[in-house]
This record gives C-alpha cells, structure tokens and sequence, in this order.
C-alpha cells in the first residue's frame, strides 16, 4: 500500500503539467476569439465612420454645386432656338463644378454624369471655338457639324437633368 502510494505521487506532476497545459490551450482560444470579436467590432465601427464621412462630405459637395447645376441647366435649356437649333454659344461651366472634379467620387453615379457633362459640354465647346477660329470670328459651320453640336447640346442637357435628379434628394437632405 506505501508503495502504492508512492507511484501515485510521482504521476502528481505529469498530471498537473497535462491539467495545466490544457488549461493554457482553453486560454489562448479564449483570448485569439475574444480579439477577433473586438477587431471585428472595431473594423464595423470604423466602416460606420467613415460611410458618416463620405455622406457629410457629399452632402456638403451638393450644398456647393446644386445651385449652380440648377441655373447651368436654365442657361443650356436657353441653347436652343425656338426652331429647334442651336444657338451657337459656349456653355459656361461654373468653376465650382471644375474645382470639384476630384471630389465627384463622393457622388457615385451622379458625379459620374456631372464628369460626362463637363467633358461633352468642354467638347461643344471645343467644336464652337474650331469653327470661329476658322473663320475669323464668326460662325460658319457646315449642317453635319450643325447636327452634331445638337447632339452633344442634346447629350450635355441630359446628363445634367440625371445628375440633378440623382443629387436633388441629398440636396434635399433625403
């Protein structure tokens, strides 16, 4: 019986190592999903914040440039002659809307029409500026390229009208 006794004692250690190494393992499962959760919280929060962000700054950028893609759309709207041509002047783009141009992103499929309509309404103008130089200050534009000016007018009124319904909303502050 001591000896028995004796041979149950010295197992004493290996148990507790084994009691203790499992304890260790429960631990460090414990402490790797624990973090997990708070990283994930964290990464969730962050993400909130900064869709807060990008909303703020895109409402402010709207605050900015509404009213004047309101009045740009009356200017261009007066474009046309009553007989349904076009009136040969250039659009004036507001220089907000070309010092925002890096900003437009904020504005997804919005600021995606508003960069179309800058880049048609610059190439009107474009059109308008090769023909006046051609002929020495006045007009004298072929009927294809008459046509043409009243596809891009046509395009360039388009794509303000979406973009003017897609940001009225955030304007609105829907």
């Amino acid at each position: 019986m001591c000896l028995e006794s004796v041979e149950i004692m010295s197992e004493w250690p290996a148990w507790i190592q084994a009691i203790g190494s499992v304890a260790a393992i429960c631990v460090a499962v414990a402490i790797a999903y624990f973090e997990r959760r708070r990283t994930e919280k964290l990464t969730k929060f962050q993400r909130e914040r900064e869709s807060k962000d990008r909303q703020i700054k895109a409402r402010s950028l709207v605050i900015a440039i509404y009213p004047e893609m309101l009045e740009m759309n009356d200017k261009i709207q007066g474009h046309w002659k009553d007989n349904g041509s076009v009136k040969l002047i250039t659009i004036q783009i507001p220089n907000i809307l070309l010092d925002s141009t890096r900003q437009f992103y904020l504005l997804e499929d919005a600021g995606n029409k508003i960069q179309q309509f800058v880049a048609v309404a610059r190439q009107f103008n474009r059109m308008l500026k090769e023909f006046r130089t051609k002929s020495g200050g006045a007009y004298t534009i072929p009927d294809n390229k008459k046509r043409d000016l009243a596809i891009l007018l046509s395009s360039a009124s388009s794509l303000l009208g979406k973009a003017l319904g897609l940001i009225g909303p955030i304007h609105e502050g829907e």
